[in-house]
């Protein structure tokens, strides 16, 4: 997922992302995959989806300052 945020493919990060959360339960658990969907849809003007997924990872780890600079 890193790659693909890194060369802009937002839209195929963030179903990657989704894919991930959605058949992998510890990866759910994790603040940063989180923090990484959210900066995906930020990039792609998705605000709301955006600070959605921010308050997911900043619920998980409320110390993960990432996450609340995100939201």
């Amino acid at each position: 997922m890193d790659a693909l945020l890194e060369i802009g493919r937002y839209a195929e990060a963030v179903a990657a992302l989704q894919r991930l959360l959605g058949t992998d339960p510890l990866l759910a658990a994790t603040s940063d995959v989180w923090c990484r969907l959210s900066l995906a849809y930020l990039r792609l003007d998705q605000f709301g989806d955006s600070l959605d997924a921010a308050g997911c990872a900043a619920g998980l780890a409320l110390d993960n300052e990432w996450a609340h600079r995100l939201a």
